[in-house]
């Protein structure tokens, strides 16, 4: 008897996991497709070799990275790349381009979020620094 019982615990382990492998199998072609490309094409095209003259193969001012712009409010008062500027200035200064700000010092109540305010409304990536 004892026998019987184990081979049908072997069976039904086995059985089991046969079960789980298929139900694993149904799931990721679920997911995932077939996993040949997933694409319409028939798979008969040549890869073309990139033309010199196109536009991918040729670097833009865009690839490059802005410099940000380096801001600092002290209590001397507001500078954009070392240029005294007021609030405007510092948004002109600044458009196209992140910026970032060093505060220093005690600078008059409420001055850093004037600025703020008015880097949020042109759109403007305002970084803190210590």
């Amino acid at each position: 008897m004892k026998g019987t019982r184990r081979g049908v615990r072997v069976t039904s382990i086995i059985s089991l996991g046969a079960l789980v492998a298929v139900i694993g199998l149904i799931l990721g072609w679920w997911r995932c497709g077939w996993g040949r490309g997933g694409g319409e094409g028939t798979g008969s095209a040549a890869i073309a070799a990139p033309d010199a003259t196109s536009a991918t193969a040729e670097a833009t001012a865009s690839d490059v990275p802005a410099v940000p712009c380096v801001l600092r409010l002290d209590t001397s008062g507001l500078t954009a790349d070392g240029q005294p500027v007021d609030v405007a200035g510092a948004v002109a200064a600044c458009r196209g381009r992140d910026a970032q700000i060093h505060v220093v010092g005690d600078v008059p109540f409420g001055r850093f979020d004037e600025l703020k305010r008015a880097f949020e409304a042109a759109k403007i990536h305002l970084d803190i620094k210590d």
